[in-house]
């Protein structure tokens, strides 16, 4: 409500971005809509050698052991430019590769890499598999033309989706898929298409992103997965840890400002450390649930700390600075 008793009027972010005034970018950030303005604010952004340098070799070596395509190639050749800009997006794994908002985010961010590239701007596209996430609910692939959905073969619980195995054989899943499709057009290609994509892909998140690859192959990116950077991301951790109570508290003033423009707040605000543990029983639990003792042991080791929808960002920005 408002000092006049009166809700606010919805609104939509972009609309709010688009009233490029002081106040609308302490909310959102810089705004740049016109391609000049995005390019311009690119260049003058510095680039930390000594950040960029550990980053890429915690991740090359797992780079390295994907099946290479054109695509993922060209992106490790340019990486080895200083100057390269790295464009980031990214979405949860689903099955089947997932709705098609999926391949559109990566489209998006390969577009805006060759937008970049055409001003002189060296640039790579990283594809964050946010596979951390315990929801399975998430990994619904949608439903196809015919109405047929493809019921997710996982227990609700608090695994991570990256630990998850497929309980059915690939010949189970195959046939689940042709019954999915029926009698669509082009059925059959399809489901050729999934038998190689399944092949040898035990998880879900490995599954999509052999489906993004393989889609794509000329497209320049690479995917990120969030264990591959439990190392990098603990000192952030800890910081969060010990500042957990002014870090809510700045989530919850943002929050409580967009949602006064009637923009919803984008995560729920909550108390406590914004990232969670890995259990003995290899669940994804909240520091709070555990002992004293239990906390001080887990944040002694950084695989067993995995960052929540607030901090991941936060992370993100830290480890890659993206442009």
């Amino acid at each position: 409500m408002n000092s006049a008793g009166k809700r606010p009027t919805t609104a939509h972010a972009l609309d709010l971005r688009l009233k490029a005034d002081s106040g609308m970018e302490d909310l959102f950030g810089p705004i740049a809509i016109a391609a000049e303005d995005v390019a311009h604010a690119i260049r003058e952004q510095k680039v930390n050698a000594d950040v960029r340098q550990a980053w890429l070799e915690e991740l090359k070596p797992h780079w390295d052991r994907l099946v290479p395509s054109p695509g993922s190639q060209q992106a490790l050749e340019k990486l080895n430019d200083p100057n390269c800009r790295i464009v980031i997006t990214g979405q949860q794994p689903a099955l089947w590769g997932g709705p098609l908002l999926s391949t559109v985010k990566l489209l998006a961010a390969t577009r805006l890499v060759k937008d970049l590239e055409s001003k002189g701007i060296p640039a790579v596209a990283l594809f964050w598999i946010a596979d951390e996430d315990h929801d399975v609910a998430e990994l619904e692939a949608g439903r196809f033309r015919n109405g047929e959905g493809s019921p997710v073969p996982f227990e609700r619980g608090r695994i991570p989706i990256s630990d998850l195995r497929f309980p059915r054989t690939v010949k189970d899943r195959i046939q689940q898929i042709q019954s999915c499709l029926g009698e669509a057009p082009h059925a059959q290609e399809v489901v050729s298409i999934w038998e190689s994509h399944l092949a040898g892909e035990s998880s879900p998140s490995k599954e999509f992103v052999s489906s993004l690859r393989k889609n794509l192959p000329q497209e320049c990116w690479l995917p990120v997965f969030p264990k591959w950077l439990r190392n990098l991301q603990s000192r952030w951790i800890h910081k969060a840890f010990a500042e957990s109570v002014s870090f809510q508290e700045s989530i919850l003033r943002a929050s409580q400002e967009q949602e006064s423009l009637g923009v919803p707040a984008p995560v729920r605000c909550r108390q406590g450390a914004p990232f969670f543990v890995i259990s003995k029983e290899g669940e994804r639990v909240r520091p709070e649930s555990q002992s004293p003792d239990e906390i001080a042991a887990l944040l002694k080791d950084p695989q067993k700390l995995s960052a929540d929808a607030l901090l991941r960002g936060v992370i993100q920005d830290a480890i890659f600075e993206p442009a």
